[in-house]
C-alpha cells in the first residue's frame, strides 16, 4: 500500500496535480485505511473459532491504522485540517469495526462495557490498553488542533455536530478514561465556542462515561461506587442549577442546553431508579424550575414542559397511591405540588400583562 500510495503522489506531483480527498483524507489513502477494516472484520467472523481474550489482530488494526495516518501527513503542509480529518477517519473507521464486529459475533471488547482486567492474557491486555492509549492520544491531539487554531484566530473547523460526533466515538470504543478525557474537553470547547448543543450532549452522556469506568473497578475490586441512575440525579440537578443561574444571569443561550439535560437525565432516571417516589419528586422539581424559568423569560415552550411534567407526575403518583403510598410519601407530594402552584399562580399574576402581549 506504501508503494502505491508513494507512486501514486509522485505521478500527481509531476502532473502538478493532488489526488481527490474523501472526508479530508487522500482517496488512496482512504480506500487503503478501509480495507484494512474490512480485512479484520472479515478475519473475526471466519467460520474457526474466534475466541474474545484473543485481540492481537485489534492491535495489528489499530498500529495499521496509525501507520497510514502518518503517511498521509507526510508532505503536507495543511496540517491543522489535515489531522483532524485523519483523526476522524481513524477514530470513526474503528467505531465501524467494534459496532459491525459486535453485531456479527466477531468477538470484539463490547461498547462502554469492556471490561480490560477481564482476562489477564497478554493478548488480551495489550491490545485493549493500547486502544486506550490510542484513544487519549486521539483526544490530546484534537484538543491541540483546536487551540491551535484559536491561538491563530482561525474560524471553528468542525462545528458542535462534529465535535459532538467525535467525543461520542471515542465513548464507544473506551473503556473509562479516554471516554471522560473526551468529554472533558469537549465541553471546555463547547463553552468557548458558546455551543450549547455541545454542553447538552455532553452531559447527558456523562453518566454512561462514568459507568463505563465505575462498573468494571466494582467488578474487579468487589466495590459498590455508584449507578447510572445516581449519577444521572447528581448531573441532572446540576442542570437545573445552571439554568436557573443562566436565568439570574440573563444568560439565554445556555438556558433550554441545560434544563433539557435535567429533562434527558431525570427520565433516564426514572426508568432505572428503584424509586417511583423519587422519580415523581425529581420531575415535580423539574416541572416547577422550567414553568418558573418559561414565566420569567417569556418562554410559552418551557411553560409547557412545565405542565407536562406536573401530569406525568401525578400519572406516576396514581400508580404509587394504587400501590399503597405512606402517608409521609403522600404529604410530600402534596406540599411539593401545593409549593408549585402557589409560585406560579403568583408568578403568572404578577406578569400576566405580559403573558398575555404573546
Amino acid at each position: 500500500s506504501f508503494l502505491f500510495i508513494s507512486l501514486a503522489r509522485l505521478c500527481a506531483d509531476s502532473l502538478n496535480l493532488r489526488h481527490v480527498d474523501v472526508l479530508g483524507v487522500e482517496i488512496p489513502i482512504a480506500i487503503a485505511m478501509a480495507g484494512l477494516v474490512l480485512v479484520h472484520l472479515a478475519s473475526r467472523m471466519t467460520q474457526g473459532t474466534v475466541f474474545l481474550e484473543e485481540q492481537y489482530d485489534l492491535l495489528t488494526l489499530l498500529a495499521a491504522l496509525v501507520a497510514m495516518g502518518s503517511f498521509a501527513l507526510v508532505g503536507r503542509d495543511d496540517l491543522g485540517v489535515r489531522i483532524p480529518n485523519l483523526l476522524d477517519m481513524v477514530v470513526g473507521l474503528l467505531v465501524i469495526d467494534r459496532l459491525f464486529g459486535v453485531l456479527a459475533g466477531g468477538e470484539l471488547p463490547i461498547p462502554t462495557l469492556t471490561n480490560p482486567l477481564e482476562f489477564y492474557d497478554l493478548a488480551w491486555t495489550i491490545p485493549v490498553f493500547g486502544n486506550e492509549i490510542l484513544l487519549v492520544l486521539a483526544a490530546l491531539l484534537w484538543d491541540w488542533v483546536e487551540r491551535e487554531r484559536q491561538k491563530r484566530g482561525l474560524q471553528d473547523h468542525r462545528g458542535a455536530l462534529g465535535r459532538i460526533s467525535y467525543a461520542l466515538s471515542i465513548l464507544i470504543l473506551s473503556f473509562g478514561p479516554a471516554a471522560l478525557l473526551a468529554l472533558t474537553l469537549m465541553l471546555l470547547r463547547g463553552w468557548e465556542w458558546k455551543q450549547p448543543a455541545v454542553l447538552m450532549v455532553g452531559f447527558i452522556v456523562l453518566p454512561l462515561a462514568l459507568n463505563e469506568t465505575v462498573w468494571w473497578i466494582e467488578q474487579e475490586f468487589s466495590l459498590t461506587l455508584f449507578e447510572v441512575w445516581m449519577s444521572s440525579i447528581a448531573i441532572g440537578l446540576i442542570g437545573l442549577l445552571a439554568g436557573g443561574v443562566a436565568t439570574y444571569t440573563d444568560q439565554g443561550l445556555w438556558i433550554s442546553a441545560s434544563l433539557w439535560v435535567a429533562q434527558v437525565l431525570f427520565i433516564i432516571t426514572g426508568v432505572l431508579s428503584p424509586s417511583l417516589l423519587l422519580f415523581v419528586l425529581l420531575t415535580l422539581a423539574m416541572s416547577t424550575t422550567s414553568w418558573v424559568i418559561g414565566v420569567l423569560t417569556l418562554r410559552r415552550g418551557w411553560r409547557i414542559v412545565g405542565f407536562l411534567n406536573l401530569v406525568l407526575a401525578w400519572i406516576v403518583a396514581s400508580v404509587l397511591i394504587y400501590q399503597g403510598m405512606t402517608s409521609m410519601a403522600a404529604l410530600a407530594l402534596l406540599l411539593a405540588t401545593a409549593t408549585l402552584l402557589a409560585i406560579i399562580t403568583y408568578l403568572t399574576q404578577s406578569r400576566d400583562e405580559l403573558l398575555a402581549s404573546q
